[in-house]
């Protein structure tokens, strides 16, 4: 029996250098995966033994826990920060909209590298905002989730929207930073 292999295309591989807008949206990821520890921290002494930990569609709790639940999504935050981090660090291997050429590859890979920071953020403030709903509905306060989580869908589609116009218009070539 003869078995047959997929050529895997070789892509050349570029070291992508952030810009101003990189720099802002990676500090301001980490201020906001750090303001989510901080508000677990500071309000866990404090909470009942039994916290929300889902909400319907109209924002009312519909499922509780034991407090140490509390820190599951700041450490879901967490590990999606480092592998989200991880991952832009080898923008050759992702899968592009177009075919990636000697001439495209410093657009693209800058490209799609943006749009993952982005994507960090836009996930870090939607845990954060989640985090908070949890904690303020424990104190009887109402922070309705389904409205950041609309925003979060809307923020996240829009972001690949314009990330595939961008790439797909993408016969623009980067210069070398």
């Amino acid at each position: 029996m003869k078995k047959t292999f997929i050529k895997k295309e070789v892509r050349p591989r570029r070291e992508i250098f952030p810009d101003k807008a990189d720099y802002a949206a990676e500090a301001a990821t980490l201020v906001f995966l750090l303001i989510i520890f901080i508000m677990v921290l500071t309000g866990y002494g404090s909470l009942p033994d039994l916290i929300p930990m889902h909400f319907n569609f109209e924002g009312k709790v519909d499922s509780t826990g034991g407090k140490i639940n509390i820190f599951i999504l700041p450490v879901i935050s967490l590990v999606m920060y480092f592998f989200l981090t991880v991952i832009q660090r080898f923008p050759h291997t992702f899968n592009y909209p177009v075919k990636i050429t000697e001439e495209n590859a410093s657009y693209q890979y800058h490209t799609a590298v943006k749009m993952i920071r982005y994507l960090k953020l836009i996930i870090i403030l939607e845990f954060g905002l989640i985090t908070a709903a949890i904690l303020t509905d424990t104190y009887n306060s109402y922070l309705n989730p389904v409205y950041p989580t609309i925003v979060f869908l809307i923020c996240t589609t829009v972001l690949i929207i314009r990330y595939l116009m961008k790439a797909s218009s993408g016969s623009k070539i980067r210069k070398e930073d």
